[in-house]
């Protein structure tokens, strides 16, 4: 089953990045009507407490940062068994494009 809300805050439009632990989706805060990038921690980590202990510190760390080129972190929580992480949304090419496996950033010595 798909989640299409969190709360009654976060309204989850597409899914926009997978990683090992979580779904990436473009979503929509609909207290502060802004286009935001939900971060929604898998099922299968949800009830492994190693792994949302995990999941709640990178929320806590990068709320903790301010930079120019580190995305904001607005909001960490949990509804209905799910974790979520909702940060600022960045639009542009994904930087996995600009990664050359096992050696780091891409150049000249990517094939």
């Amino acid at each position: 089953m798909q989640i299409e809300m969190l709360g009654e805050r976060y309204q989850l439009q597409d899914p926009i990045g997978r990683g090992g632990m979580a779904t990436i989706y473009r979503g929509l805060d609909l207290h502060m009507d802004r286009v935001v990038a939900i971060k929604v921690l898998r099922d299968v980590y949800s009830s492994d407490p190693k792994f949302v202990k995990r999941f709640e510190l990178e929320a806590k760390a990068a709320s903790a940062l301010q930079h120019p080129n580190i995305v904001q972190v607005y909001d960490y929580g949990l509804t209905d068994g799910n974790y979520f992480i909702v940060m600022e949304l960045v639009e542009g090419t994904d930087l996995r494009r600009y990664w050359c496996p096992g050696r780091g950033p891409r150049g000249d010595h990517c094939p």
